[in-house]
């Protein structure tokens, strides 16, 4: 209904205008005057002294002229709480926008791969997820970075999804496939195949960082793999960290002597690690589950050897070197070539006097007197020595000017070259015969129970003339 006094429209229920505030209730049957109207806006409307707050009340009907309703208009209220929702959903798009961007695997690559630009590796460890091990842990990451200082001097760099790239490439080459098929009427179904891997690669979680170097307008590529941790931020967004293969290794296996001690970066490599070697007794192999791809100090060490300290490089084929062996203490080479030049005299004498093999055989390693080679070879000396006592055999024999050298040591066995000038005599057929001239010996130690024992019979019968 409208208002007599106003002209407003009002809601049929309402008690009073909620323009002017005058009663409608009793205006509802008023019956207006029979006059001519003179209002100057709205001739239509009678004059306001026509317009009672209070008429009398009539049961007539309101003139049909007034029945056309006015315009509904809007609050301005309205328009306030429209302008902050709509304000209020741009917000939310924009920060949803913003956090997805800011947890997203491109920007957790860049950032990763801007830090190892600077050479920044704590930085650079946050962004990354490793399998659970005490030996990649951060300080050991940064150790294993020590050396690489040099950084990358880049003037731009940016980062893209190579899934995407991928599928895009993947696309054209599957259309292109089909255009084939059409055309030459054959079955590209193992093309297809090929197709269809690349796009598993595709979904896959491949950053590509594209970079240039201060000075040069040729882009440089680095790839870096991410994966989810599982873990959320603020509940919606996921967590991604760089779990690059490149950056660590497993199972990188080093060859030592077995009762040498290692120790990785100043610490003592614990037993657990250790694992015997199957090919030989006398060397063990160090296995360490995880290491970080870079390089380690490295110590070996064990009783009466030179310890043994070097740097080593580890990389995805594993480390180098991965066999070491120990050089005997400063001075143990020395006494073993004097040692040797004894041992090949306790021999020669026995083996003219005719002793039997028991005799010298304390001078040997426990292995070489259990494969009975060197006792073969003693007596076959003994014999060349002996003859038949009338026609053959050696009636002296000198060894002198002998040089020893060293040929090869290392913790467990050491290798020894020996020359001497020989000269003997012998019984012969008809006249006694005699010779002069060079040999040359080789003498195979083994260290065994704190000492050094022959693995081999330095001289044979063939040496002899």
């Amino acid at each position: 209904m409208f208002c007599i006094n106003c002209g407003t429209e009002n809601e049929d229920t309402s008690l009073y205008c909620r323009e002017c505030g005058a009663p409608l209730q009793d205006q509802q049957n008023y019956v207006y005057p029979e006059r001519g109207y003179d209002h100057p806006e709205y001739p239509d409307r009678p004059p306001y002294d026509n317009y009672p707050y209070e008429p009398p009340y009539m049961e007539t009907e309101q003139p049909e002229y007034y029945s056309v309703p006015k315009k509904k208009t809007v609050p301005k209220m309205a328009f306030v709480i429209g302008a902050e929702a709509l304000a209020a959903i741009c917000l939310i798009f924009a920060s949803c926008w913003i956090m997805q961007k800011k947890y997203s695997a491109e920007t957790t690559a860049l950032a990763y791969w801007e830090a190892a630009a600077e050479c920044d590796w704590s930085t650079a460890y946050e962004y990354c997820e490793f399998p659970n091990s005490k030996l990649l842990t951060k300080q050991a990451f940064v150790n294993a970075h020590a050396s690489d200082t040099g950084g990358i001097d880049y003037s731009e760099a940016e980062v893209v999804n190579a899934g995407e790239v991928v599928s895009e490439s993947i696309r054209q080459y599957a259309g292109a496939l089909g255009d084939i098929d059409e055309l030459l009427g054959v079955d590209s179904s193992a093309l297809a195949d090929q197709a269809s891997d690349a796009l598993d690669f595709a979904a896959g979680n491949t950053c590509v960082v594209i970079y240039r170097e201060v000075g040069s307008a040729d882009p440089e590529y680095s790839y870096i793999t991410l994966s989810k941790t599982g873990e959320k931020q603020f509940l919606f967004w996921d967590e991604w960290k760089v779990t690059s293969s490149n950056l660590y290794t497993k199972d990188v296996t080093l060859n030592v002597p077995a009762e040498a001690e290692v120790f990785l970066n100043s610490k003592a490599v614990p037993e657990e690690y250790e694992s015997s070697d199957g090919n030989d007794t006398g060397r063990k192999n160090i296995i360490f589950p995880y290491l970080f791809t870079g390089e380690y100090q490295v110590e070996v060490n064990e009783s009466g050897t030179e310890s043994y300290r070097y740097l080593m490089h580890v990389s995805e084929s594993g480390a180098d070197p991965d066999y070491i062996d120990l050089a005997p203490v400063s001075g143990t080479v020395e006494q073993l070539c004097e040692q040797a030049g004894a041992d090949i005299k306790k021999i020669l004498e026995a083996a003219l006097d005719g002793k039997k093999f028991s005799k010298i055989e304390d001078l040997f390693s426990e292995d070489a007197v259990k494969e009975g080679d060197v006792k073969d070879a003693y007596e076959e000396l003994v014999d060349k020595l002996e003859g038949n006592g009338s026609t053959s055999g050696v009636i002296t024999l000198f060894l002198k000017n002998m040089t020893v050298s060293e040929k090869y040591s290392s913790v467990q066995s050491i290798e020894l070259e020996i020359t001497a000038d020989r000269n003997v005599t012998y019984r012969g057929s008809y006249n006694n015969g005699s010779d002069t001239g060079s040999i040359s010996m080789n003498a195979a130690y083994i260290s065994e129970d704190a000492s050094w024992k022959l693995s081999n019979l330095p001289i044979t019968a063939r040496m002899i003339y």
